[in-house]
């Protein structure tokens, strides 16, 4: 099931008579067929399956906006729409979820990485091009769905060109907005996160500004707000199906700032459209055969265009520029220590570890068999996405500090190591890994041990002693005793 994070208006009584719900949740059903249809007829899912995730329940939505209301300042104002609500059965699912629903062939893990939504495709579905409107929408647990409809014209048709008194055209984007509504601002509305997300901020406060700087006097960065936010111990933030995806974009758009805001100041936009202007076809195929050659451009114009692109895309996380960065990272490294002397993975598992359990603060009792416990650990790893962060950083923390005690005075499993570096990676079920370089003390003629070894002996037996000091096996023999004296027949 996809919500689509584009809602049209901010709805002033709920729920909305006008609120079409197949605009915003899509459901997507993938299946194999049953034996005896044939292999042309979708598999409809049964509405007992289907219930589970779309079925509508009159009074618990009630309730819930008869509790905002009361309770959250935020929504005072909303009236219930109780005439739309007297027609409503107890329990039903909405037929319009029903027939619009998706059927598809493919397999679950095909497109399990996630769906990636084209700003460019013609979506006619839904009335409009993405390039000529866009949405923002908020969504929370109980369906209800607060928003505002911005509208962009994109780059202004004369963008570029030189006006009557010599000067360039800035591009830059137009929006429009609804009457009376007032579009949120992430960096100073502190109602931004409040209002949308209600399962998370019930009581409306508590958000990533304060407006009331007696109640927070310190500032606190909003990378910081959200790892708090994800560690709370109700865990409805870090269970939310939307709240961490909106706080990455958030943080993602406060980073992509920092090289934006050194980019004005050295008057680059002005520069930079002088640059584009400037160049022909000819330019950009010449300059992409040097590249993709592994040659550096020669020209000129290019290459401070690519400087000025690499400059904004450092701050982003995941994408090229900040893997070139991170790349950057290690060539110095390696030029300041000498080449790397191990290389290691680190996977966690974290559906059979049983400290993702107590993290979790779920309570295991005694009868539970191996397969209650199993699937226990499984439903609060997949469930719970902030707790398989947690969880990694705490490995991976305890891994450096404790057992490879790099950049310390302590000798480590495998030496002395003077510094690493590691990359974080994720799987299909975003389970983290981590690969990494470590270095030792001293390994600054690393690439000449195997010519030192076969030279010296005195040296070859140092290097010897050396791997069989840090390369063992411990055996506790008295607890091995204590445990036989227990447990006899095993």
């Amino acid at each position: 099931m996809a919500y689509r994070q584009n809602p049209s208006k901010l709805f002033d009584i709920l729920p909305s008579p006008e609120l079409n719900l197949a605009e915003y949740v899509t459901v997507s059903w993938e299946r194999p067929k049953p034996t005896g249809i044939p292999s042309d007829a979708p598999s409809r899912p049964s509405d007992a399956v289907l219930a589970k995730f779309c079925q509508v329940r009159k009074a618990k939505v009630l309730a819930a906006l008869e509790w905002l209301c009361l309770h959250n300042p935020l929504y005072k104002d909303v009236k219930i729409n109780r005439e739309l609500l007297a027609i409503w059965k107890e329990s039903f699912i909405p037929e319009i979820l029903i027939t619009s629903a998706i059927i598809t062939d493919r397999k679950l893990s095909d497109n399990r990485d996630g769906y990636v939504y084209d700003r460019d495709a013609d979506t006619t579905e839904f009335g409009a091009r993405a390039t000529e409107q866009e949405e923002v929408i908020y969504e929370d647990d109980n369906d209800e769905i607060l928003s505002d409809q911005i509208e962009f014209n994109g780059v202004h048709e004369e963008a570029g060109k030189e006006n009557l008194d010599g000067s360039v055209t800035v591009p830059h984007i137009e929006y429009k907005q609804a009457f009376g509504i007032e579009t949120f601002n992430s960096w100073t509305d502190y109602n931004y996160l409040l209002a949308a997300f209600p399962t998370v901020f019930p009581y409306g406060r508590g958000g990533h500004v304060q407006a009331d700087r007696a109640k927070r006097p310190i500032s606190v960065d909003l990378q910081e707000y959200a790892n708090w936010l994800m560690r709370h111990h109700n865990c409805q933030a870090a269970k939310h199906h939307i709240l961490p995806y909106v706080l990455y974009d958030m943080i993602l758009l406060r980073q992509s700032s920092t090289g934006n805001i050194v980019q004005s100041r050295n008057e680059y936009w002005a520069h930079g459209q002088v640059d584009i202007m400037s160049l022909t076809s000819e330019d950009l195929q010449r300059a992409a055969k040097e590249m993709a050659a592994g040659g550096r451009c020669s020209n000129l114009v290019i290459n401070r265009l690519l400087v000025n692109v690499r400059l904004v895309s450092s701050y982003n996380p995941e994408s090229f520029g900040k893997k070139l960065a991170m790349r950057h990272v290690l060539m110095g490294h390696v030029v300041l220590h000498g080449a790397p002397a191990f290389w290691f993975t680190i996977n966690p598992t974290d559906l059979n570890s049983p400290l993702v359990l107590r993290m979790a603060g779920v309570h295991v009792t005694p009868h539970l068999t191996k397969a209650q416990l199993s699937d226990l650990r499984r439903r609060s790893a997949m469930g719970n996405l902030g707790l398989v962060a947690q969880y990694f950083d705490n490995v991976i923390q305890s891994f450096f500090k404790h057992l490879l005690c790099s950049a310390t005075e302590k000798v480590g499993i495998l030496g002395p190591i003077v510094s690493h570096f590691g990359v974080v990676e994720t799987n299909a079920r975003k389970m983290y890994y981590l690969y990494g370089f470590a270095w030792l003390a001293g390994n600054i003629d690393f690439d000449k041990l195997g010519v030192r070894v076969i030279r010296s002996p005195d040296f070859r037996n140092r290097l010897a002693s050396y791997l069989t000091s840090v390369v063992t096996e411990q055996i506790d023999l008295a607890w091995g005793e204590r445990y036989r004296e227990e447990y006899p027949d095993r």
